[in-house]
């Protein structure tokens, strides 16, 4: 993922976020955690944000088709499109992880 957090200490924005580099501005250690805490929640929902948006634009299609194909007793076609679901589903995880 992209660099995208930023932080201001001391009038000055800054995306470095390894410990070296925020003590060597001056940070003490309870400023370095509460920074990195920041930097990891916003990061988690960005993340989440972008999953919900995949969702909505490649999956739910997807499910809509396996409804579909279960309430029409196509046996056939519902396990077809259940695959694929969840091959999407997982594809989305992979790529907006959330740890």
């Amino acid at each position: 993922m992209a660099n995208e957090f930023t932080y201001i200490y001391d009038g000055q924005t800054y995306t470095n976020t390894t410990p070296e580099f925020m003590a060597g501005l001056g940070m003490d250690e309870e400023t370095i955690r509460v920074v990195s805490a920041q930097r990891d929640y916003e990061c988690t929902e960005l993340q989440k944000q972008r999953r919900e948006a995949a969702y909505a634009t490649e999956s739910d299609k997807l499910s809509a088709e396996a409804l579909r194909k279960y309430f029409a007793g196509d046996e056939e076609g519902l396990e077809a499109a259940k695959a694929a679901l969840l091959a999407k589903v997982l594809e989305i995880q992979n790529r907006y992880p959330i740890s």
